[in-house]
């Protein structure tokens, strides 16, 4: 055990390092910039992308999903994959059969509703509302956005951005056409 304790200095000296002594004032040493870390909600979307239906509006994946808004296989699955992704971040939403409605998110938590005057409207893990009257309506998980547009992640939707797509996909969405966005994150 004695040779490492001389092995220690001599590595020193051969690096270069310099040993102060401890009543020696440290030098200031600049912060480094930390990213931002990635909800749990983003990562758990971003790993579903290119889930595919097997059959229209179902699917074992997709069954997953409307099982999580006590639904079978079959009903249009865009705010069941938003609440399932919730719950598999330890964010329960409940009554959960009621989060089955994309609407039903656009209700509680509002930090954007369209007509107000602001550039940045949510934060990545938030969710993205669009209403298109008479009780139909479609939802994403927010993973960044711009002045102008929203980059989200969305269940039962397709390359052409349909409310009744296919799959998961990453969207990109002109924020003209966003209903509501809303803070279901526990921060």
């Amino acid at each position: 055990m004695g040779r490492y304790f001389l092995l220690v200095p001599l590595l020193l000296f051969a690096s270069g390092c310099q040993v102060r002594p401890a009543s020696a004032e440290a030098p200031e040493i600049a912060p480094v910039p930390v990213a931002p870390a990635v909800p749990c909600v983003v990562s758990s979307a971003v790993a579903d992308i290119g889930t595919k239906e097997q059959w229209e509006n179902g699917g074992p994946r997709v069954d997953e999903y409307l099982r999580s808004v006590k639904l079978g296989t079959g009903f249009y699955w865009c705010a069941a994959f938003a609440h399932a992704k919730h719950r598999e971040c330890g964010i329960v939403l409940e009554p959960a059969r009621e989060f089955a409605s994309a609407l039903r998110f656009s209700k509680e938590n509002v930090v954007f509703r369209r007509g107000q005057e602001t550039d940045t409207v949510g934060a990545p893990g938030y969710v993205y509302t669009m209403n298109y009257g008479k009780g139909k309506g479609h939802i994403g998980i927010e993973e960044s956005e711009d002045e102008d547009f929203i980059t989200g992640i969305e269940g039962n939707t397709n390359d052409g951005g349909s409310r009744n797509g296919n799959g998961v996909y990453r969207r990109v969405r002109d924020k003209q056409t966003i209903w509501t966005v809303n803070n279901y994150l526990n921060d």
